[in-house]
């Protein structure tokens, strides 16, 4: 399963779902049809309302759940099994959960960019990756 880092719901000024941002950093725009909407593809997928989140419906009955600012929240397979879940902390992603026994965390530098990685599988971190940033200037 692709980790669906990009998808998000990016809303109008008033609040409304204008487009969606798919896995490839593509924007979608959406069909509002009374409370749902429609995706302007040819995927036949659509978003619902319910509550403050929202519900995108794949055409495989698979479906996906948004919290009310846009960011994915978690995925259930056709069978109704959550797949992926999505925690956030201080506006960032924190973890990615895959069935519940293997999860991805997070750590972010003082910058705000992710310095570490760690996989964790049965609640044992079993690698941990540090990203290195390399930053260049230009003299004159």
């Amino acid at each position: 399963h692709k980790l669906n880092l990009q998808k998000r719901i990016i809303f109008s000024d008033s609040g409304l779902p204008l487009f969606f941002e798919d896995t490839d950093g593509r924007n979608i725009a959406l069909n509002k049809v009374d409370d749902t909407y429609s995706f302007s593809d040819e995927s036949r997928r659509i978003i619902r309302k319910q509550g403050n989140a929202y519900k995108l419906e794949h055409s495989d009955f698979s479906y996906e759940y948004y919290d009310v600012i846009g960011r994915i929240d978690y995925c259930v397979d056709k069978y109704g099994e959550t797949i992926l879940n999505y925690s956030y902390e201080n506006g960032k992603l924190k973890s990615i959960t895959y069935r519940e026994n293997k999860k991805i965390e997070l750590d972010y530098n003082n910058l705000g960019l992710i310095e570490y990685i760690h996989f964790i599988c049965n609640n044992s971190t079993i690698c941990t990756s540090e990203i290195i940033s390399v930053t260049f200037a230009l003299t004159s």
